[in-house]
């Protein structure tokens, strides 16, 4: 009769269900796992926007070097003043004789928000 008896209580202990300390340290488990895939979307999302603007002032440099690529070359030249388009500031410098006479070296550059590309050409007369 006692063998009943003791196995009556636990079976009773076994179908209790979980204890609040093991459901406390299961929600502290995914608090810890959630912010971890929160942080992961955060870094993502400051990533992508990152690569977005360098990705449109690469696509403006490359657009003015081309602008001057089109130019006559007797017209290739510093501007006075830079270009300035919402946060991108464009730029460029216009070397003569450089790497070798009439040839033109040129360098657009574009910042925005203290970084900066740079795109590089050189541009040599039409009659070599």
């Amino acid at each position: 009769m006692q063998n009943k008896m003791s196995g009556k209580k636990t079976l009773k202990k076994r179908e209790q269900g979980f204890t609040m300390i093991e459901i406390l340290i299961a929600i502290a488990l995914l608090l810890v796992g959630l912010l971890g895939v929160a942080q992961m979307q955060v870094m993502t999302m400051i990533t992508n926007s990152t690569a977005n603007q360098r990705t449109i002032a690469i696509t403006l440099a490359q657009d003015q070097m081309e602008i001057l690529r089109t130019r006559p070359y007797a017209n290739i030249e510093t501007p006075p003043l830079s270009n300035t388009s919402g946060i991108y500031t464009r730029s460029w410098v216009v070397q003569t004789n450089i790497p070798a006479t009439n040839m033109k070296q040129v360098t657009v550059t574009v910042s925005w928000l203290g970084k900066q590309v740079q795109v590089q050409s050189i541009i040599a007369a039409g009659n070599l």
